[in-house]
């Protein structure tokens, strides 16, 4: 008799332990006794979700996610008991969780609220981190290209950190003959590994990972700044970073053609709607201000323009002064 994969076998007692009945009465040998223990968990969870309840707030959920009117959920308060068995750390919990792909109950866009000190801006602030995407990039390299990027989960502050920076001190968006990829050569990919880096809690040093994207590089030797890419390298973003353009709005509006997105892909948390695009920032009295913010992406046709997010893909002068929101990784 042909498997088939979508039937259902129910388990007899009067049988050995062998054999299963299913559904029409017939008798199959079971050749590995964990073949009845996976039936009987399916069994289970049919029972589980015969729960009219469970199952229709399972639909609502579904629905608000497809209307873009999904309430992000604090993971801290939702899984608080599971939370308690790592010691009351949520980022232990999150790694945890991440380590055996176990994202249930987790979606797009809900957070754990961090504290982190700003001493112009007040002291000690809340900022909220938010999943971007889960295992948006599983499959591609790690970071160092060393093996396969496994189960992951990419996260962003709703509210910048710290001072507005210059992508560059002069109007030059190209790479260094150091570093030939621009982003790397830039004041935000150094700002956001050091001064923003420092600031985290201990707690989510101890789980994050760098970040591996093809990136474009740019500089010629002669010391003319070139107007657009040469091709694209292998590189680490560091365990603090910037998302590129095609990360956030699923196209290059400014960036390169050729080379502007390697091998990108456009988080959940920015399809279909513009407001987790918003980005804010603390003022000195403690209150939160929208702001533009830098993108990890220099603009096409340009020798000193970098992408801005915030109020659309814009062009924004390097020697401007703009916020960052924090990104990082979670992996296994």
């Amino acid at each position: 008799m042909e498997n088939n994969p979508h039937m259902i076998y129910e388990p007899s007692d009067e049988l050995e332990a062998e054999y299963i009945r299913d559904g029409k009465g017939d008798i199959h040998p079971l050749c590995d006794r964990r073949a009845r223990d996976r039936i009987e968990e399916i069994e289970n969870d049919i029972l589980r979700l015969s729960d009219k309840t469970e199952v229709e707030n399972s639909f609502e959920i579904r629905d608000s996610i497809l209307r873009h009117t999904y309430e992000n959920t604090d993971l801290t308060e939702k899984f608080a008991s599971e939370i308690e068995e790592h010691g009351g750390d949520p980022w232990a919990w999150i790694k945890s969780r991440i380590s055996r792909g176990n994202y249930k109950g987790i979606m797009t866009g809900d957070y754990i609220n961090i504290e982190m000190t700003d001493n112009e801006r007040g002291g000690k602030k809340p900022y909220k981190i938010q999943i971007m995407g889960i295992d948006t990039y599983t499959g591609t390299y790690n970071a160092d290209r060393t093996g396969t990027l496994g189960h992951h989960i990419d996260f962003m502050s709703e509210v910048c950190y710290g001072n507005d920076v210059t992508w560059k001190d002069v109007r030059n968006n190209n790479g260094t003959v150091e570093t030939q990829c621009p982003y790397l050569a830039s004041n935000v990919y150094s700002h956001l590994n050091s001064e923003v880096y420092d600031a985290l809690p201990q707690n989510v040093k101890n789980v994050i990972t760098d970040k591996g994207m093809l990136m474009e590089f740019r500089y010629s030797e002669d010391g003319e700044p070139l107007k657009d890419p040469l091709g694209y390298k292998w590189r680490s973003l560091g365990k603090v970073w910037a998302p590129l353009e095609f990360e956030i709005f699923g196209a290059l509006v400014r960036s390169p053609l050729q080379h502007g997105a390697g091998l990108a892909l456009q988080y959940p948390l920015f399809a279909h709607t513009y407001k987790n695009l918003l980005k804010y920032k603390y003022k000195p009295d403690g209150s939160l201000t929208r702001v533009d913010w830098w993108t990890a992406s220099i603009c096409g046709n340009s020798t000193g323009e970098a992408v801005v997010a915030g109020y659309g893909a814009r062009f924004g002068m390097v020697t401007e002064y703009k916020s960052m929101p924090l990104c990082f990784r979670v992996a296994q």
